[in-house]
């Protein structure tokens, strides 16, 4: 039986970061994501530049001083809290990058973030809320689930998966240890977080990396390239299908999003959010899918700014949320909308 489901207007493009928050701090907010719990409660996070330099990472604006900010919504996306810090950075490890969420079917929330991409023994780390955002356990070093030789290795960013079997996907992608090419691959757990594997890489996907479930279960990966990049598992595991160019999916190369539809009562969907524009970071626009990405039906969020992504969709009601960067990071928006009166409502 379909469930009632949210109805209303577009909601104006709210600037939640912007240069100079938190007491001037921070000059940047990159890598955007945006999960909602089982409880409604949305949670966005990105991270937050200083662009200070310091000893270990010269001038280079991905490695430079940063932590990771989050920000709870618990009346649908009106208001959010002043944020709270999930990683920060420090002498040792300037730099707390690519942070990725996954909400699991028992409602915990499933964070993960790295120090300095993993390099200088920064590491890859994880924490879980089962608060629904509003504490966090200890940071934990996932270090020895990274079976994969690398030079570094990063998050998403954006967020990861729980299938409806239960298992936890969080896409990866490494940089080889020649530090010459990239690879994707996922890091999957089958006991709700506790143990981690690496799965098998992903044919020929690489960069940074989306994923959704499929109507049969099938685990689908998106990849940053012109056009996206995509591959097939059976499981998120292994025996990924070789890996095709989506031409329904044009890109500037720029990280997009990726969020898998279940409401009870709904046809199963995919939302896709990028900038779609093949030479510019703008067009940002939301994508559905009713066929397992065959075809994608768009809705225009913003067509002159733009940048990183990520699209998250309220399983109680059917809103949609977007968070995305504008002007590299100066700015970052957040908006939502009703995927019933967007995509349901011309739907044949």
């Amino acid at each position: 039986m379909k469930q009632e489901l949210y109805h209303g207007e577009p909601t104006r493009r709210a600037a939640v970061w912007k240069y100079g928050s938190y007491r001037q701090r921070y000059i940047l907010y990159r890598l955007p994501g945006v999960v909602v719990t089982k409880k409604g409660t949305v949670l966005i996070y990105c991270e937050a530049r200083t662009l200070k330099e310091t000893d270990n990472v010269g001038n280079n604006i991905d490695l430079c001083l940063m932590d990771v900010v989050m920000r709870r919504s618990t009346d649908g996306g009106k208001t959010f809290d002043e944020g709270t810090f999930l990683a920060y950075g420090n002498t040792q490890y300037e730099t707390m990058n690519n942070p990725l969420m996954i909400v699991g079917n028992d409602n915990t929330v499933h964070f993960f973030y790295c120090r300095n991409c993993t390099r200088d023994g920064g590491g890859a780390w994880y924490r879980r809320s089962t608060d629904d955002g509003v504490t966090w356990s200890e940071p934990r070093c996932l270090d020895a689930f990274l079976t994969v030789p690398h030079h570094s290795l990063l998050f998403g960013p954006g967020h990861g998966l729980c299938t409806r079997g239960g298992r936890l996907i969080a896409p990866v992608w490494t940089v080889t240890p020649d530090a010459k090419n990239f690879e994707a691959y996922t890091l999957y757990s089958d006991d709700n977080g506790e143990t981690w594997a690496m799965s098998e890489r992903a044919s020929a996907n690489k960069d940074e990396t989306t994923v959704g479930e499929l109507s049969d279960g099938r685990i689908m990966l998106n990849s940053r390239c012109k056009p996206r990049r995509v591959t097939v598992s059976p499981d998120g595991a292994a025996g990924w299908s070789p890996s095709y160019d989506d031409p329904n999916l044009p890109d500037p190369f720029c990280m997009g999003g990726m969020e898998t539809v279940r409401i009870p009562g709904v046809p199963h969907a995919l939302l896709f959010s990028n900038c779609a524009n093949e030479q510019t970071r703008t067009n940002v626009t939301v994508k559905c899918s009713f066929d397992d990405g065959k075809s994608w039906t768009p809705f225009l969020i913003d067509e002159f700014e733009g940048g990183y992504s990520d699209v998250a969709i309220d399983p109680n009601n059917g809103k949609v949320y977007v968070v995305y960067e504008t002007f590299l990071g100066s700015v970052t928006r957040f908006m939502s909308f009703s995927f019933a009166d967007v995509f349901l409502k011309n739907k044949s």
